[in-house]
C-alpha cells in the first residue's frame, strides 16, 4: 500500500478502498510474510556477527573504551546487510504489480539468478 500512495494521486482513504476492491483484505498484509522471513534472519545474523566482531576487536582496543563494540556494531550491521539484502529485494520484487512473473518467492529468487544474474539480487530500486 507504501509504494501505492507515493505513486498514486489518489489520497489515503481512495487507496485503501482501492487495495480493498481489488485484492481483498489480505492486500493490506501483501508482503509481511516475506518481510518476517527477512527479519528473523537478519537479527540472528546481526547478533552473532556482532558477537563474533566483538571478540575479535577486544584483542585491539584492550583500553575499556566502547570504540571495539562501535566497530563490531558497524561491521555486525553491515554483514547482516550483505547476506540479506536479497531478501529486501525479493520482497520488493513480489510486491510490485509485475512481481509474480516468475512464480512465488522461490521461484523469482531462481529465476532471478538464471534469468537477470546474480547481480539482480543485489539492485537498488524496482525495475521491470
Amino acid at each position: 500500500m507504501d509504494l501505492l500512495l507515493k505513486t498514486s494521486t489518489r489520497s489515503a482513504m481512495q487507496t485503501a478502498q482501492y487495495v480493498y476492491e481489488r485484492e481483498g483484505i489480505a492486500g493490506f498484509w501483501k508482503g509481511n510474510g516475506l518481510n518476517l522471513l527477512r527479519t528473523a534472519p537478519f537479527k540472528a545474523l546481526n547478533f552473532f556477527s556482532f558477537d563474533v566482531y566483538s571478540n575479535m576487536l577486544s584483542s585491539v582496543w584492550t583500553d575499556g573504551s566502547n570504540s571495539a563494540r562501535f566497530v563490531a556494531g558497524a561491521l555486525a550491521g553491515i554483514t547482516a546487510t550483505l547476506v540479506c539484502f536479497p531478501l529486501d529485494v525479493l520482497r520488493t520484487r513480489l510486491m510490485a504489480p509485475w512481481g509474480h512473473k516468475y512464480g512465488g518467492p522461490l521461484r523469482t529468487l531462481q529465476g532471478m539468478a538464471r534469468f537477470e544474474g546474480l547481480g539482480a539480487l543485489y539492485a537498488v530500486g524496482a525495475r521491470p
